[in-house]
């Protein structure tokens, strides 16, 4: 067998795992490539490392065929709550192969549940009540802050004291910001950690959302859209120039396009670059993708907000507008954007000493 080790593809299957204790050497990790057909190497799970236990050497479809086949039977013997995996199994539900789980729960009996309620949580006994001691214990209150009620809370709206609302509370209160913007938000939304909701896709998820329903970080199947529009089943995924670079975010965006054919989802993904292309919107397998060029204060999103409306009013045959000129700048949209769903990172952007007391209606 002839070996080629300045081979272009073997080299830059070597660039991936060359950090790793995988192979001894380069020869051997060429031998062990030209052995098996000259194939592309991946991590099975892109948020580990590379290991013997994490690699998988094949083509992309063989990757996916062992993703359904052979990974799930890993979590037999796997333990949840009360509840130990026996076997797994697709089956179709909902209109979509979904997988399940035959597990026995410590009171001896079985049950069928599917893999995503165990690993979230929402599965936890056979429907016994084993490890369901309800506390007897009354829930300690901490109330939100003097800051954050002196600042924000809207006494005329909240029929309710202040000093009595938990600051873990997911219901809903009257808030109001110095801009005169009134907004309904959980308390716990002032503490939770940043969710990482981009400037673009609160941008796209206001001003579509003034329009027809749209969801941020809508999880679909496993993969999560950044934007969804179930009016339209439609997806918008934005790429941003820093966080989408190299192999595993290519990786990641293969796979979601595949899973979004699979489901009929009209998928339109942006994508950012640092190149001197303005803008541009073509048609893929997948749906749509629109190319725009990053700049610090995304000049660009008044044009892409206007072609993602384009393509659904063509497709679907609708009329929507949107008046160019109101989608201003980045504070404008932060400050829309906290009135329509989540004010966290507008206040991020604002520290409370610089809101102010709305001393006509509190």
């Amino acid at each position: 067998m002839s070996i080629d080790l300045k081979n272009k593809k073997l080299l830059k299957e070597w660039e991936k795992i060359k950090d790793s204790d995988i192979f001894v050497s380069f020869e051997d990790f060429a031998e062990f490539y030209y052995t098996n057909g000259e194939k592309p190497c991946f991590r099975i799970n892109t948020n580990e490392p590379w290991s013997k236990d994490n690699f998988f050497f094949g083509e992309y479809s063989e990757l996916l065929v062992y993703y359904k086949e052979e990974q799930p039977k890993k979590r037999i013997g796997q333990r949840f709550h009360s509840l130990t995996v026996l076997d797994v199994f697709w089956q179709e539900k909902d209109g979509k192969d979904t997988l399940f789980a035959k597990c026995k729960c410590d009171c001896g009996n079985e049950a069928i549940k599917t893999m995503d309620a165990l690993t979230k949580g929402n599965a936890r006994t056979c429907g016994c009540n084993r490890g369901r001691k309800k506390s007897t214990t009354p829930k300690k209150i901490i109330p939100i802050s003097k800051e954050l009620i002196d600042e924000l809370w809207d006494f005329e709206k909240n029929n309710v004291d202040p000093n009595t609302v938990d600051c873990e509370s997911t219901q809903k209160y009257w808030w109001k910001n110095v801009y005169g913007n009134s907004f309904e938000l959980e308390p716990f939304v002032f503490i939770k950690p940043d969710t990482q909701t981009s400037f673009p896709e609160q941008a796209i998820l206001y001003y579509l959302g003034q329009l027809f329903p749209a969801e941020s970080r809508h999880n679909i199947g496993g993969f999560e859209a950044d934007v969804y529009c179930p009016t339209y089943n439609l997806a918008i995924e934005y790429d941003g120039e820093y966080f989408h670079k190299g192999n595993e975010s290519l990786l990641r965006a293969e796979r979601k396009n595949s899973y979004f054919i699979e489901q009929n989802i009209l998928l339109i993904r942006i994508k950012e670059t640092k190149k001197q292309v303005d803008f541009s919107c073509c048609t893929t397998e997948y749906g749509y993708e629109i190319i725009t060029r990053y700049t610090q204060e995304y000049e660009n999103m008044p044009v892409v907000i206007c072609a993602i409306l384009d393509i659904v009013n063509k497709k679907y045959q609708k009329n929507y507008v949107i008046d160019i000129d109101i989608v201003r700048d980045k504070v404008d949209i932060i400050n829309l954007y906290a009135q329509q769903k989540d004010a966290l990172s507008f206040i991020k952007q604002k520290p409370l000493g610089a809101l102010k007391w709305n001393y006509e209606k509190n």
